[in-house]
């Protein structure tokens, strides 16, 4: 069925910090040019709003009827679950387009930082939604890995501590090519943890742009600590976040290395008898000599 198109004014809708966070923002060109496009042409295409007149898609065009005083054309659409409405927001303005992994997780930058503060997204209880997806039918260590949006190391880890605290019982089965496997099934402990938990499901960034939360947390720490080399190759596509990511806590290793051997001063090592000292020390005379260490 399609969505009706109807008419209101400006001051009639609703901004949600939250969804505007989230979404990329538009260049001062990118906003020029949609304001051309809406003097000559008009409004082409209605905004996207919840039954509260929340606005979920069209947050620039929003802003230039807004600015021009013009009547904004929208669509009224409606979802089971705040995740449901948060999924069309982040879905409607960044999946679709087409963006490598780490542009998405440099895109919703600004929002993981925010969520992080919040401790909605590092300080959670990881029981929930593996309990959640056990529930669900990914009864596998892998199947619920990927369910819940960790790495398979962390995965395991939980789930070894939630066996030894009885929330769950692991059952070894046989493969048809005769590899052995472990499926995981609920103990009622579990399920009195899901009827004390007031929030049953997390909203995990990683579930919304499809990134492990390892994956995020590597791109996060290099949108903070790289050169603009890195992150242009990077969103590129020519480096991969592990990649970079490993380089860059290699780089800081042999760093600190150095550093515990020669001290925080620049040392120099004389050409005649091998002395190395503090760089202070020494009297500058040729360019070639006496060579350098860090």
């Amino acid at each position: 069925m399609q969505q009706l198109i109807l008419q209101a004014r400006a001051e009639d809708f609703k901004i949600n910090p939250t969804y505007q966070q989230a979404i990329p923002r538009p260049t001062k060109n990118e906003l020029r040019a949609l304001d051309e496009s809406i003097r000559i042409n008009g409004q082409m295409y209605p905004i996207a709003v919840n039954k509260d007149m929340v606005v979920l898609d069209g947050h620039s065009r929003y802003e230039v009827l807004m600015t021009r005083g013009m009547t904004i054309k929208y669509q009224i659409f409606e979802f089971p679950t705040m995740e449901e409405e948060f999924r069309f927001v982040v879905e409607s303005n960044i999946m679709k387009r087409h963006l490598n992994p780490f542009q998405r997780i440099e895109t919703m930058y600004q929002f993981i930082k925010a969520e992080s503060e919040k401790k909605l997204i590092n300080n959670y209880d990881n029981r929930i939604d593996i309990i959640n997806a056990i529930k669900n039918g990914h009864v596998s260590a892998q199947g619920i890995a990927k369910e819940i949006g960790m790495s398979s190391q962390s995965t395991n880890r939980v789930l070894v501590t939630m066996i030894e605290e009885f929330y769950l019982r692991r059952t070894k089965k046989t493969s048809t090519e005769n590899r052995p496997y472990y499926n995981y099934e609920v103990l009622p402990k579990a399920e009195e943890l899901l009827a004390q938990s007031v929030r049953k499901r997390k909203v995990t960034i990683s579930r919304l742009i499809g990134l492990s939360t390892t994956t995020i947390h590597y791109g996060v720490f290099l949108i903070e600590n790289s050169t603009p080399e890195v992150l242009d190759e990077l969103r590129l596509g020519r480096e991969k976040i592990s990649t970079a990511y490993f380089k860059h806590i290699e780089l800081d290793q042999d760093r600190e290395r150095r550093r515990k051997y020669y001290g925080v001063k620049s040392f120099l090592k004389c050409p005649h008898c091998d002395h190395v000292s503090p760089r202070g020390e020494f009297k500058k005379v040729d360019s070639n000599v006496p060579q350098m260490y860090r």
